[in-house]
Order: structure tokens, then C-alpha cells, then sequence
């Protein structure tokens, strides 16, 4: 396996039909942070070609999204 390094979008892939739908990840740096609790979410890092960054959550079905903190990709809660 060869590593191509962080992954920068968020796809979600339908088992099923082999489907693969983009999330996220136009002109942006995506990273996945983890799921909600009932797997409904998905929490992401993200940071623009200017380098600013923001928390941001989208359903799993690439509905919904939402910014949910400006200004950083992180915070005291992942120590």
C-alpha cells in the first residue's frame, strides 16, 4: 500500500452499487475528526487555500453542513 499522505475530501461510498459520492473537499483542506455518536454526523477539519480554518459538520449523506467554530481546526476537548 503506498501512502498518499492526509486524504483532503470526504466521500461516501454506497457498498451496494460501488457509488462513490463527493461530501467536501472543493478548494478546501478537509480531515475527518469522527463520527457522531449515532453515526448520523461528521465531524471535519477544515482549512481554505488562505489558510484559515474552521470545525464543520455534514450528515452523512453530504446534507447539511455547518460551520460550527471560525478560526480553528482543533481544541482543548481532543487533549
Amino acid at each position: 500500500m503506498t501512502n498518499m499522505g492526509p486524504a483532503t475530501e470526504l466521500r461516501l461510498v454506497d457498498v451496494a452499487s460501488g457509488t462513490v459520492t463527493k461530501l467536501t473537499g472543493v478548494g478546501a483542506f478537509d480531515q475527518v475528526i469522527g463520527f457522531s455518536p449515532d453515526g448520523a454526523r461528521i465531524l471535519f477539519s477544515r482549512e481554505n487555500a488562505n489558510g484559515a480554518a474552521s470545525l464543520r459538520s455534514i450528515r452523512a449523506d453530504g446534507s447539511g453542513p455547518r460551520r460550527i467554530v471560525t478560526g480553528t481546526d482543533s481544541g482543548e476537548w481532543q487533549q
